[in-house]
């Protein structure tokens, strides 16, 4: 929020400046501080993102290792009836 006044106000002294006026190097300054903000805000956004994602993703491989030990515990158990059930 902060960053939209500061880049509302860098627009609005840039609308009052004299026409053929150069903009003074503050102005500039904070144009460019404007645009680095919303650059930051940008990819802070996606960096939430991408760390949802990799909570997500931890999440989902942690259910599918328990699946595969319990398949793996189910397959054993098969075996063990399977040959006790071969050799009576």
């Amino acid at each position: 929020m902060g960053g939209q006044l500061k880049t509302a106000k860098a627009a609005s002294r840039r609308r009052k400046r004299p026409a053929g006026k150069k903009p003074s190097r503050t102005n500039d300054l904070e144009e460019e501080l404007a645009g680095v903000q919303k650059q930051r805000d940008e990819l802070n956004g996606k960096l939430a993102a991408q760390q949802q994602a990799a909570e997500e993703s931890k999440g989902r491989s942690a259910e599918l290792e328990n699946r595969l030990r319990d398949s793996h515990g189910e397959a054993e158990r098969a075996k063990r009836n399977w040959n006790v059930w071969r050799l009576s």
